[in-house]
């Protein structure tokens, strides 16, 4: 290919887009309301007619394994309706926002809406309700909840949604009521809509309305529908809810006490937004119009916005592009974690697939990544690229049809045609999914290896598909002592072509500044004493292996997570933690890494898991929490963060499998209690919590640094204050308060004596450079 045809550095539109290469990646909630569904033609031509209820529902029940709720259901619906009313949730950000989505032709329609929100209380408040105390005790905290949820607002698509709500609640067409009950009204999800042609409709079902319900990629949640042009269906099933609806509202229904919104409340709801006409509402605009302009094109094309800004690469992202075109498209991007890896290549997929299209050719697009949720990020952001990939994982019978079919179209037609599918590396590495792409001509496929440093195991690197294009992302693709891990890579990919390290995504404000503070807990006698054993049975194992010899590695493996577990699980470290959370109090969007080990119970009563204890440590202290391990399920995980972003819970406490592709980019405080002495785990958990977000001007860092006590160890007390430092003096030199810091990292490396200036050096010899 003539390498002067094709130029990446050029911006599509101009304009000072300073972050919008790492707002998808930040907002991938917002992101899921541009998704092209079927059901698209008809939405249009429902805002160009009045079709009705009866025109657009044509089924009895909506499910996101078959469709989108979003898009098939709530927005065809609302439409066509001049009347909603909603009982769900719990006064919140994230019920708020989803109570008004789809409703702009809504408000076109003058369509009024009354919602009922849940408020549980302890039972007995609940009785002192019923008896007619402390009514005005219930309203303070609803009226304050109400202003806190208005005040803290965070994203552009919530403020969006909210300032609708503002609106209808000033012009008096929203009446709000909480209904207060023990268990609260969360499991209720009563929906009635009305049309001006007098059809209405019930809906019930599974669906919270949050991201992952509405999403088409996660087959969890439903919807029935109970249609009044249906009268045996909606006596039976409908009426009873729309009855139920009526007593909640009227303060009838048994079990429930229904208060009017207090005048506090709503006047903060008013106050969100003070203009006379309604504001325009984007995400549902911005969905017809994206899907009315690719219609019939199943290119990719460059958006013209992102994140709610004009859509241009950054610097350091075109220089990136530039070399790896000058490496004739082959190598490893190492940009550091949250600086827009992803928006980088899409933007080169799209580009190369446009100039295939240009020739008449055909183009073939497929993206490895490690787990589930980060291919499903992938698919959110390429949607705004107007790709829609073949998604092959989770159900194998699914994806392995559609691509069976796909690559027949693509290879049997005469015309310019592309294919686009995200695989992750479980699958990447069966045969049934290599055995489909040696279908395609290879001088026509780029591969996108996303965290490709786990293509570096010769079970996987094998199977790597032979394409032309080839673009590895890391932010960290090999460590200073991983020669064969480079070696492999490199021999795929190409070598490390483009860097973009934290110091200068820090200077250019592509990543949030922060604050660091260590603590310094010390182990008890029996942790030393275990600690030290350990390493007495990995010294001479290390030894042989550094020698030459062949090795048990699955020993050595074992015997260094035994290790980590007794760092992980010091008791001295949860002691410290409880002191913080009481010095601190309750702050939200709060993150708390732990180790997967566990203690003995203070009772004396079995054992206790690392993360279970920091949970009993936030619990009784009045923090909301939620964990995310690998016992969780994908869906549970989606939920939870959700409830993070959005401010339903203050905390995630969480076990490893954040390190990679989970992005929570409102994190504003991290507890590091299972602090990694592994560079790729502690760099990607801090490019975690530094991603950029709206509001968000800082971040902060506790870590918990294990050192021995007095009197307490032998020879390899001071390999553990070293590698302990290593860490600290690698997150310290990049934070704000480095200066306040550094004579504190003086202190501990004198008490112990070790080489500050040498453990310095070897932190600055690991970082990554340009091969």
């Amino acid at each position: 290919m003539p390498k002067r045809d094709l130029t990446f550095g050029d911006s599509d539109r101009p304009g000072d887009a300073r972050d919008c290469a790492t707002r998808p990646a930040n907002d991938l909630g917002a992101l899921t309301d541009v998704h092209r569904m079927k059901s698209t033609k008809a939405l249009q031509q429902g805002q160009r007619k009045d079709m009705g209820l009866r025109e657009v529902l044509t089924r009895a029940t909506y499910s996101t394994e078959e469709s989108s709720l979003l898009n098939e259901f709530y927005i065809p619906a609302l439409s066509q309706s001049v009347r909603y009313d909603r009982a769900v949730g719990y006064f919140s950000a994230g019920m708020l926002s989803f109570a008004a989505q789809g409703l702009s032709s809504f408000v076109k329609r003058e369509g009024k809406m009354r919602l009922l929100v849940g408020e549980p209380l302890d039972p007995e408040e609940y009785e002192a309700v019923k008896k007619g105390h402390e009514l005005q005790k219930i309203h303070q905290r609803i009226a304050a909840n109400t202003k806190m949820v208005m005040d803290n607002a965070e994203g552009a698509l919530l403020k969006d949604r909210l300032k609708l709500l503002s609106w209808l609640v000033a012009a008096g067409r929203l009446q709000i009521k909480i209904g207060l009950t023990v268990r609260g009204l969360y499991h209720e999800k009563i929906g009635i809509l009305e049309d001006d042609q007098g059809n209405s409709i019930v809906f019930q079902g599974s669906a919270n309305e949050t991201v992952a319900a509405l999403s088409p990629d996660f087959n969890f949640e439903s919807v029935a529908v109970y249609p009044s042009w249906k009268p045996e269906i909606y006596a039976e099933y409908g009426r009873p809810y729309a009855s139920r609806f009526e007593r909640l509202w009227n303060g009838t229904a048994r079990g429930v006490t229904t208060l009017e919104l207090p005048s506090a409340a709503y006047e903060s709801i008013k106050s969100y937004y003070t203009k006379n006409v309604p504001p325009e509402s984007r995400e549902r605009e911005h969905s017809i119009i994206e899907s009315e302009k690719h219609v019939g094109d199943e290119f990719p094309k460059i958006p013209e916005f992102i994140g709610g800004r004009d859509y241009d690469l950054m610097s350091h992202q075109r220089t990136a592009l530039d070399e790896w075109k000058a490496h004739d498209y082959l190598g490893i991007l190492a940009l550091a974690t949250g600086a827009g890896k992803t928006i980088t290549a899409l933007h080169a997929a799209a580009k190369l697939a446009d100039y295939h299209k240009s020739a008449g050719g055909k183009f073939i697009l497929i993206v490895g990544v490690p787990y589930q949720v980060l291919a499903d990020q992938w698919c959110d952001v390429m949607a705004l690229y107007n790709i829609n990939p073949i998604r092959c994982y989770r159900n194998q019978e699914l994806w392995r049809t559609e691509l069976d079919e796909a690559i027949s179209d693509l290879t049997l037609s005469r015309d310019a045609r592309f294919l686009a599918a995200v695989v992750v590396n479980a699958t990447l590495a069966r045969d049934e999914f290599m055995s489909q792409l040696r279908r395609v001509n290879g001088n026509n496929l780029l591969f996108i290896g996303d965290e490709c440093h786990h293509h570096a195991a010769d079970s996987l690197l094998e199977k790597l598909p032979e394409a032309r294009y080839r673009l590895g992302l890391s932010a960290t693709p090999w460590s200073f002592n991983e020669a064969e891990r480079k070696a492999r890579l490199k021999r795929y990919y190409g070598g490390v072509i483009a860097t973009y390290s934290l110091e200068r995504a820090l200077r250019d404000q592509v990543l949030t500044p922060y604050e660091y503070h260590f603590h310094r807990v010390t182990l008890n006698d029996q942790e030393m004493d275990e600690y030290e054993r350990l390493s007495a049975e990995i010294a001479p194992i290390i030894a042989a292996k550094e020698k030459g010899a062949r090795v048990n590695e699955e020993k050595l493996m074992h015997l260094f997570m035994a290790r980590a577990r007794v760092l992980g699980s010091a008791r001295a470290k949860f002691e410290r933690l409880k002191e913080l959370v009481v010095e601190m109090g309750v702050m939200r969007h709060s993150l708390f890494y732990c180790g997967d080990g566990s203690t003995d119970n203070d009772s004396g009563n079995g054992s206790l898991r690392d993360v279970e204890r920091v949970a009993e440590v936030l619990g009784e202290n009045g923090w909301r929490s939620s964990r995310f391990t690998a016992q969780e399920s994908h869906a549970e995980r989606i939920r939870v963060m959700e409830n993070f972003r959005y401010g339903d819970i203050d905390a995630v406490v969480a076990i490893r499998v954040l390190d990679e592709g989970f992005d929570m980019p409102e994190c504003r405080h991290a507890f590091l209690l299972g602090s990694s002495r592994n560079d790729r785990q502690f760099i990607q958990r801090r490019g975690r919590i530094l991603r950029r977000a709206e509001g968000k001007d800082s971040a902060v860092i506790h870590d918990f640094a294990v050192m021995p006590g007095p009197n307490q160890g032998s020879g390899t007390s001071s390999g553990l204050v070293e590698q302990e430092l290593e860490r600290v003096v690698e997150f310290s030199r990049f934070s704000k308060n480095h200066d306040v810091l550094w004579p504190e990292i003086e202190m501990v490396a004198e008490d112990f004596n070790v080489d500050l200036a040498g453990i310095y050096e070897i932190v600055k010899s690991k970082e990554v450079v340009v091969e």
